[in-house]
């Protein structure tokens, strides 16, 4: 119907509109905005249960848009905007104590920052299990083994982690995070997902996104309130940014070493 209709002039493009074959560009924008309406409803239902629950996440998306006929005074254009996500931490927190302290420090042993004779062992069995990874990873005459190897180590919370993990997205934010405005309605926008300013929710990024978004923090440290302080998102760095970079290294580095060689 959408190719037919582009063939046609106004008046069949209005009788098909009239007689429901298709809908109008305003009527489909006022749909898209109905069905988007309770996008954040399970975010606000994990709030209201445990703030600890949820963690807020985000990356930059660059869209190079070109146009069909480029002018001096109609050039392309390059998008700069910020995707938002939110996780559900399958972990909960809210039964650990936050006002009081569990002892006096003073009164505490110091064999309790020590790992005993159990850990000890513990620790020595998962290090042989990393390792046996490694190895049967690395070596090929060791590759037939790997199927031997744990791919698991339990722990207290390994049916929690085994459960599907949940997600919501929050939608595009259409300002640039490299600037400190664009990063401060970033900030401003995540920050109505804090209800409770005794814990603060992680926000997490790559290392570029945890510096602008503390320095935003630094320029709004003499704020009269914490939503004016934006002081309820703990900005953090996320680790798989890291094993990326990595990644690309040692991946340039195979490829030099190889047409060197």
């Amino acid at each position: 119907v959408w190719l037919t209709v582009s063939f046609l002039s106004k008046q069949g493009f209005n009788r098909l509109n009239k007689m429901e074959l298709c809908m109008s560009h305003c009527s489909a924008i006022r749909y898209i905005n109905m069905l988007g309406e309770n996008y954040d409803k399970k975010v606000i239902e994990w709030l209201h249960e445990d703030q600890g629950l949820i963690k807020l996440a985000g990356d930059n998306i660059d869209i190079n848009q070109s146009a069909r006929d480029q002018r001096k005074d109609n050039p392309g254009k390059s998008h700069h905007w910020f995707l938002a996500m939110a996780f559900k931490n399958p972990v909960p927190s809210s039964h650990l104590p936050n006002n009081n302290p569990i002892c006096n420090l003073k009164d505490m042993p110091l064999s309790e920052f020590l790992l005993n004779n159990q850990e000890q062992k513990k620790l020595k069995e998962d290090f042989c299990t990393l390792i046996l990874r490694v190895l049967c990873s690395h070596l090929e005459f060791l590759t037939p083994f790997q199927k031997y190897v744990a791919k698991h180590i339990p722990h207290e919370y390994s049916a929690m982690f085994q459960q599907k993990g949940e997600a919501v997205n929050l939608g595009l934010i259409f300002h640039n995070e490299n600037s400190s405005e664009g990063m401060l309605h970033i900030l401003e926008y995540l920050h109505k997902y804090v209800h409770n300013y005794d814990e603060r929710v992680v926000f997490g990024g790559d290392q570029l996104t945890e510096e602008r978004a503390a320095g935003v923090q630094r320029l709004r440290q003499n704020g009269a309130t914490p939503q004016a302080r934006l002081s309820g998102l703990l900005p953090t760095a996320e680790s798989w940014h890291a094993k990326m970079a990595l990644l690309f290294v040692s991946t340039v580095m195979h490829t030099v070493c190889t047409l060197v060689a």
